[in-house]
């Protein structure tokens, strides 16, 4: 099973736009160059947000699952436009698990 580090996260400059991401213990989690673009900055508060964004997105399909029709796979004509689909995919693309080990370690079953 893929983990990440648990949140909550968040950033901090370490010098003229270069920044880091530390973990609730303060241990780095990442740190985030100037890319000479001036972003490095919103990419590291993000980066910090992922944790807390994660937990919100396995919500919202916990609860759009409720309201969505069960029949919904690749038969159906809206399966690539189902909120249900979209939620699924990126839950599962951002931790590399299916939705069901998902919920069922979050003790939510999908």
């Amino acid at each position: 099973m893929n983990k990440h580090t648990p949140g909550p996260w968040k950033h901090e400059e370490w010098c003229d736009d270069e920044f880091a991401v530390f973990d609730k213990d303060g241990i780095s989690i990442c740190n985030i160059h100037d890319n000479n673009r001036g972003d490095s900055e919103s990419n590291a508060r993000l980066i910090a947000a992922a944790p807390d964004m994660l937990e919100a997105l396995i919500m919202c399909y916990k609860n759009t699952e409720r309201y969505q029709c069960r029949n919904c796979d690749e038969t159906c004509a809206e399966y690539t436009d189902c909120d249900l689909i979209v939620l699924k995919n990126i839950i599962e693309a951002a931790t590399g698990q299916s939705i069901n080990e998902i919920t069922a370690a979050t003790g939510r079953e999908g």
